[in-house]
């Protein structure tokens, strides 16, 4: 699992695996930068991607920088909005801290993603879990 970092500031951090077929965004912290970039980075990925393809993403919340905000709670809706708009098919691994701000992500995700019949997403705790699991679903839909 070499993971190529394709772009990365202060705010966001986006890295490919080696056949360009999962994407990892990192929120590196909660303040509205940081929000505008990793929100910004998911509706670009999610526009671009190849119409028709399913989608694998991994969302790395776990920072201890990272909170759970009503900004990012609202901003969240975009990505809902296209996801529904596009009818797009994705795979969303999120990767949460073991503390009160993952287990509220967890929540809300749940909620968040029920309405999505296209969308499936697990959390986990750590990267290589959250890759495994990606991996597996990417070899049953070739099937």
């Amino acid at each position: 699992m070499n993971m190529a970092k394709e772009n990365t500031d202060n705010h966001a951090l986006i890295q490919w695996n080696d056949d360009h077929t999962i994407v990892t965004v990192t929120l590196m912290g909660t303040n509205r930068a940081d929000i505008d970039r990793y929100i910004e980075t998911n509706l670009e990925i999610l526009r671009n991607w190849e119409k028709g393809e399913t989608t694998y993403l991994i969302q790395n919340v776990s920072g201890e920088a990272v909170s759970f905000t009503p900004y990012l709670k609202g901003r969240l809706g975009e990505i809902e909005n296209l996801m529904k708009t596009e009818q797009l098919r994705v795979f969303a691994a999120i990767i949460v801290g073991n503390n009160l701000t993952g287990h509220v992500i967890q929540a809300f995700g749940r909620l968040f993603m029920s309405n999505l019949k296209d969308v499936h997403q697990r959390f986990f705790m750590n990267m290589a879990d959250a890759h495994t699991w990606l991996e597996k679903e990417q070899q049953n839909q070739t099937k």
